[in-house]
């Protein structure tokens, strides 16, 4: 059961009704009426932040000079949810958590469970739980701490009128600003919340379309309950004005419902719903009065209007941090590569190196020209053994060419030299020959030749 700490009877309560674009107030202090109004209050806690909302609340009660500051805040039923649901199979503990599901389920956000009432099941085994739209019970919450205001309770503006002393079915109707709210009771328990008609004009033509509406939508609220055992149906219509009317007169016309005058001394339906909220008794067993959530105290600043600016900068501190920690990171990254492919280069400077060391000492065995031992030996082994000719002067050139000269003691043991070495090489050719000036000097001789391929690569 929700509890809250109740106000001393010699202070006075603040009733305030928010909807349709107005604000009703009402002020009561040990039951009689000091203030009330209606104003025109085009705020809405669904769309319009806390701080304007809360601005413009001082705004209307200090030019209404009102100093109380504990208050109860009646809610039309677009902003509140509440959900009718079997509780035949469920433990009695896992009720708040079903209304909750249920509650979540209407509104498309979660429901805390501080933040709704579920009634205990009634005969037949039905719950009602009710919860103000989340958002809307954090914002309104909120603009009542920052206009000062102690914030008692939340409740359905239907909701705060007096259950009547009757036993069978009860149903309380509420015309309010651009809408008309129903309350059904049975057995003295609220059973059903319903919003009956919405309208924007409510005169002319549009009064008898509301009010058709309006008694539609009650007989099919009421046709849930025509399977149990018939009961008398009290109604009564809260408020004055020319809808309260038209619904009373329409009401009366049904002989199986008897209609309830309204209390005297009426008052328009919005300070009505005011001057309710302020009269309400509080929390009960059977009372529709909702607890208002807690102030969050934790990351609330930067919701403030005072506070944007600070989570501005934040936002670019932190933006600029990123894109410098990104650029920095990037930077590391290339410099990381281009270590990586230098330590690849150096790696294959070093391979390349290795071969060209062993291209180096493996190279002399594909060269194609005449290597000299083989050159000796050709050039030996043409020569006689006995000495008659021999070698002064041995060339090769880069070409191939071998070039000789030398010495002879007569021309036959030159001939031999040059046929056998015609035999072992190509392009043999004697370049001059020469006779000693004196007898018995050996001439003189050049020899040019090259090397036939293979034996130049090593055959021979």
């Amino acid at each position: 059961m929700n509890t809250v700490s109740h106000t001393s009877k010699s202070a006075a309560t603040l009733g305030l009704f928010l909807g349709g674009g107005r604000l009703a107030y009402a002020v009561v202090r040990a039951g009689a009426v000091e203030a009330q109004d209606c104003v025109p209050f085009a705020l809405d806690p669904g769309r319009d932040e806390a701080e304007v909302i809360a601005a413009k609340l001082r705004e209307v009660l200090a030019s209404a000079r009102i100093s109380a500051r504990n208050c109860r805040l009646a809610l039309p039923l677009n902003w509140v949810v509440g959900s009718r649901f079997s509780s035949v199979g469920l433990p009695p503990e896992a009720l708040v958590a079903t209304a909750a599901l249920e509650l979540e389920r209407q509104c498309g956000a979660p429901v805390p469970a501080a933040g709704l009432l579920c009634q205990p099941p009634d005969a037949a085994g039905q719950v009602l739980a009710v919860a103000v739209e989340p958002g809307v019970a954090r914002q309104l919450a909120e603009a009542c701490r920052l206009a000062g205001l102690r914030l008692e309770a939340l409740l359905p503006a239907v909701a705060g009128a007096l259950p009547l002393e009757t036993v069978g079915t009860e149903v309380d109707i509420l015309p309010l600003p651009e809408q008309m709210d129903a309350l059904v009771r049975r057995q003295g328990r609220p059973a059903v919340l319903r919003q009956l008609a919405l309208y924007r004009d409510s005169s002319g033509p549009h009064l008898d379309e509301c009010l058709t509406t309006a008694m539609r939508n009650l007989l099919v609220t009421l046709s849930a309950f025509s399977g149990e055992e018939a009961e008398r149906v009290s109604v009564r219509v809260l408020g004055t004005g020319q809808l309260a009317e038209g619904l009373t007169a329409r009401i009366r016309e049904r002989a199986e419902w008897q209609c309830v005058p309204a209390q005297p001394g009426g008052h328009q339906p919005a300070v009505q719903a005011a001057l309710m909220a302020a009269r309400h008794p509080g929390f009960g067993d059977d009372a529709l009065c909702l607890v208002p959530p807690e102030r969050e105290r934790s990351s609330r600043w930067w919701a403030t209007r005072a506070g944007r600016p600070l989570v501005a900068a934040g936002v670019a501190l932190a933006l600029a941090g990123l894109a410098f920690g990104g650029a920095f990171l990037a930077r590391r990254l290339e410099i990381r590569r281009l270590e990586d492919g230098l330590a690849r280069l150096a790696d294959q400077r070093r391979e390349a190196e290795e071969l060209r060391d062993e291209l180096r000492s493996t190279a002399p065995w594909f060269r194609q020209e005449p290597e000299r031992l083989t050159v000796l030996l050709v050039v030996a082994e043409a020569f006689p053994e006995r000495g008659t000719v021999w070698v002064t002067d041995l060339a090769i050139e880069p070409d191939g060419t071998v070039s000789l000269t030398g010495c002879a003691r007569d021309q036959n043991s030159l001939f031999q030299v040059t046929e056998a070495l015609g035999k072992r090489t190509r392009n043999l050719g004697v370049l001059r020959t020469r006779q000693g000036t004196k007898t018995g000097d050996p001439m003189t001789f050049s020899i040019s030749f090259s090397l036939p391929s293979a034996t130049r690569s090593g055959g021979a």
